[in-house]
């Protein structure tokens, strides 16, 4: 990666009334449950339990998967509270904005709940799997390599190589960091190298117009637009835990010591307290 000039950022406060789509964020914290955020409702406890996986959509929507007491996949609707969608726990799951649950389930593959109950997409289980808004999924397999599948499409090979980190978005992208080769991303059957430099884990994001937000230890959080690989800018000089696009292409981060934030020029406290995970929706 080639140097950048730091970046101009300067945090302020951002008014509600500027967010015409609303922020959703799902996130636990040790042993004290599983959490919700959102513009209308601010933080909200869903369950003391602690899930074994998470998502959220944007309307608020969240799925889970609990290996304690009352097991099982479940999906937390608004103005209904939590719904058993099966008695089996997912070892990961996903969610999308039509709020459609996407589960992995160790032995039997990864599965699609929606409308007409349990549809299954594979018949083989992912090392990983992500969801865009719309549902366009990316999965990894061990030894395979990486695929995709759009919505309603079929799975497309984009890789031999096992990611150590991917995300997904609307529109055919994918990003992916690859240990000893860098920082890709795929659209449609396209490749193209953004940085030969390792992301760190968790820190990597892709929304639908093909822009990456990467954090890169020690030297801070990146930003490609949708042309080359010089089509950069450091947008934060902190290493974020985790980071995500939300909507409108803002970014939330989860800072050890200082927080969850939502940041794009504005800067947005969400909560003072720093998150054991979070999980973000994406705007459609």
């Amino acid at each position: 990666m080639k140097s950048a000039e730091t970046s101009t950022f300067k945090p302020r406060l951002e008014g509600l009334e500027d967010r015409t789509v609303p922020t959703a964020v799902a996130a636990t914290f040790g042993t004290a449950g599983l959490f919700r955020f959102t513009d209308n409702g601010g933080w909200q406890q869903l369950t003391p339990f602690v899930p074994q996986s998470f998502a959220i959509a944007q309307d608020g929507t969240v799925a889970a998967s609990f290996n304690v007491a009352g097991k099982g996949t479940y999906r937390f609707l608004n103005n209904f509270g939590w719904q058993q969608i099966s008695t089996f726990t997912a070892d990961q799951v996903g969610i999308d904005n039509k709020d459609r649950v996407f589960a992995d389930f160790t032995g039997a593959g990864l599965f699609r709940f929606g409308n007409q109950g349990w549809q299954q997409l594979l018949g083989i289980s992912p090392t990983q799997f992500r969801v865009s808004a719309e549902g366009d999924l990316a999965a990894s397999f061990a030894g395979i390599g990486l695929f995709s599948m759009r919505d309603g499409g079929n799975w497309r090979f984009l890789a031999p190589l096992t990611p150590t980190d991917f995300a997904v978005a609307d529109n055919g992208y994918v990003a992916a960091n690859f240990a000893g080769a860098g920082l890709y991303r795929f659209h449609d059957g396209d490749l193209q190298q953004l940085s030969p430099f390792p992301v760190a884990m968790g820190d990597l994001s892709i929304d639908d117009d093909g822009e990456v937000a990467a954090d890169f230890t020690n030297v801070g959080v990146f930003v490609w637009e949708g042309g080359d690989s010089t089509d950069y800018e450091r947008v934060l000089a902190f290493d974020p835990q985790q980071l995500s696009f939300g909507r409108d292409d803002h970014i939330v981060g989860n800072f050890a010591g200082a927080g969850i934030f939502e940041f794009n020029g504005d800067v947005r406290q969400l909560l003072p307290i720093t998150a054991t995970q979070i999980a973000v929706a994406q705007d459609s």
